[in-house]
């Protein structure tokens, strides 16, 4: 008996701009979502707070846009029983990061220095989460995980 079920929602493609000063982080984006089964296009927007053990600088801006390059690992899964769509939301949530980038200091023909690894839960007792991995820009290097607070909204 699987705990889990797999949505025909996927990630298509995200976008997300931050600031992070010492250990805190805080900053929005958006996941753009498709179904599968019926084309219908979701695009869900977040913002977040949060904190994490990084290494490197003790700024940093980031980037990411529509264009750079990032999937989802799998489609959303949602606790058996639920569904998913955009009678969720608002919710908050959290986004656990893994996140590595050179920054400016990389070589000139690597674009995108950063890559990060993220599973978004949705709801504070979450029903759903979706995996996935983006490419992103920033100014300077720095590595390591977070978790962030977030409010997802459409």
């Amino acid at each position: 008996m699987a705990v889990l079920e797999t949505t025909p929602w996927k990630l298509e493609t995200s976008e997300e701009s931050s600031v992070s000063v010492l250990f805190f982080g805080w900053g929005g984006g958006s996941l753009y979502l498709t179904n599968d089964s019926t084309n219908e296009k979701l695009k869900l927007n977040y913002v977040f707070g949060g904190a994490g053990l990084s290494k490197g600088t003790m700024i940093n801006l980031a980037e990411s846009l529509t264009t750079d390059p990032s999937g989802g690992f799998s489609n959303v899964k949602v606790l058996r029983g639920f569904g998913f769509g955009s009678y969720h939301f608002p919710c908050f949530g959290r986004i656990h990061v893994i996140g590595a980038t050179a920054g400016i200091f990389q070589p000139s023909f690597v674009s995108h220095s950063g890559l990060s690894l993220c599973v978004a839960l949705f709801g504070v007792v979450p029903f759903g989460g979706l995996a996935f991995w983006g490419r992103f820009n920033s100014i300077l290097p720095s590595a390591g995980p977070s978790v962030l607070g977030c409010r997802f909204y459409i």
